[in-house]
């Protein structure tokens, strides 16, 4: 499998992304874009355990960059076009599963959730930490924070092809 990503960001790239946060980046985060610039599986996904959904299984496809002429996995886009679908947190879209799912870095708590915005998982398992979107849509929470995340992915990834592009995801 092969992982495309961006590379380091412009300074004008960096400014963007900053003033659509609103407020300063959480440093996994900021280290995370100034290294990669977002990720993206090539022809293909993985799936992450998580036993909290139907099926125990969330895939995972990308997390979004600022250098992309694609506006599916630019993160100020898509931050733009979803984040107002979520007031129960104060939510920064962070990546996709490929399927129209997302996951979500709660900027309070510095939590991500993986949120099932198509209803491609039956209803919360008892227990689940779950808020609710807009229309109802279940965000679990699936990791305490944003490195949690990050470690997660890079071990999956570990081993794979990273090929650097400035048209990604091409």
């Amino acid at each position: 499998m092969t992982i495309h990503y961006a590379g380091a960001p412009t300074d004008a790239d960096m400014r963007e992304l900053t003033s659509a946060f609103g407020e300063p980046l959480p440093v996994a985060y900021g280290d995370f874009i100034q290294q990669w610039n977002g990720i993206f599986l090539v022809d293909n996904y993985f799936d992450l355990e998580f036993p909290t959904v139907d099926d125990g299984l969330i895939a995972f496809e990308s997390l979004f960059g600022v250098s992309t002429d694609n506006p599916s996995f630019h993160a100020v886009t898509q931050n733009a076009w979803l984040a107002a679908e979520i007031v129960q947190l104060r939510a920064w879209v962070i990546g996709a599963d490929g399927g129209g799912n997302f996951f979500v870095l709660d900027r309070d708590s510095g939590a991500v959730f993986y949120w099932d915005r198509t209803l491609l998982h039956g209803p919360a398992e008892s227990g689940a930490a779950v808020v609710e979107d807009c229309e109802g849509r279940n965000l679990y929470l699936f990791r305490d924070s944003l490195e949690e995340f990050l470690a997660l992915l890079a071990s999956k990834t570990q081993g794979m092809d990273h090929v650097q592009k400035e048209d990604w995801p091409g």
